[in-house]
């Protein structure tokens, strides 16, 4: 059998056993078993990625956790194939802080990635080492990447959100977005940066209440990247861009964690600084291409927090002026991705204007877009398909997006797609059967999915669960839907996105109808104290 019918089989089989109930270690022991693989290809193959989409998971989580301050996004396609075949000779061999990395986006620990031929190669101190913290680490008593996050937590921090009362995780989530803003705003410490630096060195963002705060709390970033801005009229170098694109890919992170209110500010500044930068230097026409590239994928950004914070005006003139150097940039990936967003924009409010834009953004894109590029824009499709009744494409559009992730694509995804993965793709499932009034389609893949998805994204699991709860609704399940609507309100509470309250208000009006049962008066009440009305 050859490779890609061997991958397609592979992942078939990933399905069922996902479907069945089985867990990724279960999935990766009988992968190990049947096509021989080493443990750490079995827990890979196990999330049906390729070694590009591990290695992209990988460097960010390391951004995530501070591991890599600067960005340089170490591990690749080719390192994670020697780490997997080690102690094939000549291969470098894995460190524990390594493993420790692995198992957390694995979302296993260490010992489960090793087996006797690794072993009986470990140096002595790795040995000694993994063995006295691995142990711990499998328990989630202790971490070796020092980030305090054990693996089976798959990046909680603390307690569940709202475990203790709405907002009770809000410090905990606040202290890890600091730590991810300080990490991010710093340069790339090359030659330029290291010469202008000094002169506007940025400040590192702390949860502290100050003046002018936004509703987390948190002290705004606005300053833009001062720190690379050459005098006016200079050359620019044919490294900037990658410099930019490396700043933006970290700033993007905050995204994960902080909501629109607290971001908008400084994706515009940081969209404004570099436009500056490009209408005040000389370059040559690569160079041109590449920061016109990097602006339309900045105008995305700020256009998504614009949107995500409820200014629909600002967010639509960001797409269009996005799509517009994305078009000039030759960029069509990109061009095609500000198509998209103006797509998922438009159906609120002329739902079958965007059915057409979703279409022209796949167009757009083309066929050869990278494959995590092609499975994003295919779930958009779906999701606008949806929103107008259009089952039979919505299946077309969600199994298109299937096949493009399980293509064995090993060309660089460009980050602003790189977090697309099955379980985005099933979300979005979930999400269109709810809003076709399928719950049960529906309910069972939004289960199964939120029941892993880590709750320091609080925004989006919120969002998620809101048509979990819908679905519910449709199915005449009503304690469970107020349940669920309780979840939704203990995490939007204090998240600066205006989402989450658009989302939710619908299901609290139908909820009201029942308010003689316990259950859904309890969260209607809660919904009360919030402020929701």
């Amino acid at each position: 059998m050859g490779k890609q019918g061997q991958r397609a089989e592979q992942e078939e089989l990933r399905i069922r056993m996902r479907a069945a109930g089985m867990t990724h270690e279960e999935i990766a022991v009988e992968f190990a078993r049947r096509y021989r693989l080493r443990p750490r290809a079995a827990y890979r193959v196990a999330h049906g990625w390729t070694q590009q989409q591990a290695a992209d998971r990988i460097n960010a989580h390391a951004a995530r956790a501070g591991l890599d301050p600067d960005g340089i996004a170490a591990m690749s396609a080719p390192r994670l194939s020697e780490l997997e075949n080690w102690p094939v000779p000549l291969r470098r061999r894995p460190t524990p802080q390594t493993l420790a990395l692995l198992a957390h986006v694995y979302g296993t620990s260490i010992h489960d990635l090793l087996d006797l031929d690794d072993r009986e190669h470990l140096a002595p101190a790795d040995t000694l080492l993994i063995n006295d913290v691995g142990r711990d680490l499998s328990r989630g008593e202790a971490d070796a990447t020092g980030t305090g996050i054990s693996p089976r937590t798959h990046g909680e921090v603390g307690p569940p959100v709202g475990s203790a009362g709405p907002g009770s995780e809000l410090p905990a989530r606040l202290a890890a977005a600091a730590l991810i803003a300080s990490r991010s705003v710093v340069g790339t410490g090359g030659p330029d940066e290291q010469r202008w630096r000094h002169e506007t060195a940025l400040p590192t963002p702390t949860p502290e209440v100050d003046r002018g705060v936004s509703s987390l709390g948190t002290r705004r970033i606005t300053r833009p990247l001062d720190f690379i801005k050459p005098p006016s009229g200079s050359h620019l170098g044919a490294d900037l861009p990658d410099h930019l694109r490396r700043r933006t890919a970290r700033l993007r992170r905050l995204d994960d964690i902080l909501g629109g209110g607290e971001t908008y500010d400084l994706y515009r500044a940081e969209y404004e600084a570099t436009s500056a930068i490009v209408q005040s230097s000389g370059y040559d026409e690569a160079t041109g291409r590449a920061l016109l590239s990097i602006l339309a994928e900045q105008a995305q950004q700020a256009g998504w927090a614009a949107f995500d914070a409820g200014n629909q005006a600002e967010a639509s003139r960001l797409y269009k002026e996005s799509h517009e150097r994305a078009v000039a940039a030759g960029d069509s990936p990109l061009a095609g991705n500000a198509l998209a967003y103006l797509a998922y924009q438009t159906g609120e409010t002329d739902r079958r204007a965007a059915v057409k834009l979703a279409i022209k953004s796949c167009q757009v894109a083309g066929p050869d877009a990278p494959s995590t590029v092609r499975a994003l824009l295919r779930t958009r499709l779906a999701w606008a398909h949806a929103n107008v009744g259009n089952a039979r494409e919505v299946e077309r559009a969600l199994t298109a997006a299937e096949a493009a992730l399980a293509e064995d694509d090993e060309r660089p995804q460009p980050d602003w797609a790189a977090w697309v993965d099955h379980n985005e793709v099933s979300i979005m499932t979930g999400r269109c059967w709810a809003e076709l009034r399928r719950p049960l389609r529906a309910v069972p893949v939004l289960e199964r999915v939120l029941g892993s998805f880590d709750e320091a994204h609080a925004r989006d699991k919120s969002l998620y669960l809101s048509w979990l709860a819908d679905a519910y609704l449709t199915a005449d399940e009503i304690e469970q839907a107020a349940s669920v609507a309780g979840r939704v309100l203990d995490l939007s509470a204090g998240v600066a996105s205006a989402r989450p309250r658009q989302r939710i208000m619908p299901a609290l009006r139908r909820l009201d109808l029942h308010r003689s049962l316990p259950r859904v008066r309890e969260t209607l009440d809660q919904a009360k104290a919030l402020g929701f009305s």
